[in-house]
């Protein structure tokens, strides 16, 4: 049941970032902002949540500060948009897939295989291979972005696979890592001068098309966080993160759909055809990676 769930939650991603690609090429660049639109959505839906159901934990203070580096990590996922394309900011997916594997085997009593290692050497070319042949940005700058990008996510999902595997439900659990995450967004403009100044300047210039596109990542956001969630607790953390993988595929079609159909909403994305077929190759060769890396 884990692994359709799974697939959902990937295509879900997909959509959050090419959405939010959206936004950072054709409307807003400040990170800052685009996440304070979006949390204040969010807060709308965390304050009917803690009003209608209990979302007490235990688990609170770890959830919160697992949040916090989700939060910086959403921060640098916007910032890079403005400088990669959405399919090659999705190797950092993988590099982040290669850290929860190793975490699930060392923590949550999964072994090592021969077959895993050359999995995650595929992985580590896959990535190199990506990010050397298509970007305007040195490699080693993109590199740094990417693994930065990959760290970020890791305290959520130790900590939610931790959760779970507490018997903790998965309604507190999914409160507390979004609220973690919102609070900071929601705040923190208004804490620093500068943010706030740049929150009101922007403000006038939030169209119609803009909020809805805020509003539909914040919806898929809630929706993917559900579906992992309960991914987590009915599978292994390393292969949940590994079929997770498939997303940079449904990103390229996602993206290829938006140029098509809705030019004027394209997200950032080059689709010549030596873009096109690096693309395929490398995320092929480390989809590769990833399904060795489940074999035992």
């Amino acid at each position: 049941m884990w692994f359709p769930l799974t697939l959902l939650s990937a295509f879900l991603w997909a959509v959050i970032n090419v959405v939010n690609s959206t936004l950072v090429a054709r409307f807003h660049k400040s990170p800052s902002f685009l996440l304070w639109v979006q949390t204040c959505f969010s807060m709308v839906f965390l304050i009917l949540i803690a009003m209608t159901h209990p979302v007490s934990t235990d688990w609170m203070p770890l959830l919160v500060a697992a949040a916090f580096f989700a939060y910086l990590g959403d921060l640098l996922f916007l910032w890079i948009l403005d400088r990669l394309d959405i399919s090659v900011v999705n190797a950092a997916w993988a590099m982040n897939s290669m850290f929860l594997s190793v975490i699930g085997f060392t923590f949550f009593s999964e072994t090592w295989t021969l077959l895993q290692l050359f999995g995650a050497l595929l992985v580590c070319f896959g990535v190199l291979f990506v990010s050397f042949f298509h970007t305007h940005v040195s490699l080693r700058r993109t590199l740094l972005m990417l693994l930065a990008l990959g760290l970020c996510y890791l305290p959520v999902a130790v900590v939610r696979k931790a959760a779970m595997l507490s018997g903790e439900t998965i309604l507190p659990v999914i409160f507390w890592l979004i609220l973690g995450r919102d609070l900071v967004g929601f705040v923190v403009p208004f804490l620093l001068p500068r943010q706030r100044r740049n929150v009101f300047s922007h403000l006038p210039q939030c169209t119609l098309s803009f909020v809805l596109l805020s509003g539909l990542v914040v919806a898929c956001f809630y929706a993917t966080e559900l579906v992992l969630t309960l991914s987590y607790r009915l599978g292994p953390v390393s292969l949940i993160s590994i079929v997770g993988n498939i997303q940079p595929f449904f990103v390229l079609l996602l993206a290829a759909a938006t140029v098509k159909f809705f030019p004027s909403y394209a997200p950032k994305e080059l689709f010549s055809v030596q873009s096109t077929s690096i693309k395929v190759l490398s995320f092929s060769v480390v989809f590769i990676g990833l399904a060795l890396l489940t074999l035992s």
